[in-house]
């Protein structure tokens, strides 16, 4: 029996595909006034954290609302990810 062997992603890769599905889920989850994005992702736990700005106008939902769902999601679609975060936005 022939074993698959699994190639290592390098963590640019892996963030590319973490943007990439934060750009779909995105409108799927109805964040007219929010800005979801990558902030950082460390490929050696597997931890993404992201920043969500703005908020919901329309409802009295917060970003944080959405976070186990963006989780979810995301784990599904990347193996690497192990937990999502948010991160806080540096002001300039």
């Amino acid at each position: 029996m022939i074993g698959m062997r699994r190639t290592r992603r390098s963590k640019e890769e892996i963030e590319r595909q973490i943007t990439r599905e934060l750009a779909v889920m995105t409108p799927l989850l109805g964040i007219h006034a929010c800005d979801v994005e990558l902030a950082a992702f460390d490929a050696v736990t597997g931890v993404a954290q992201i920043h969500i700005a703005g908020e919901c106008t329309d409802c009295d939902a917060s970003a944080a609302t959405f976070l186990p769902g963006i989780e979810t999601r995301l784990k599904l679609k990347v193996a690497e990810l192990q937990e999502v975060r948010f991160a806080q936005k540096e002001s300039r």
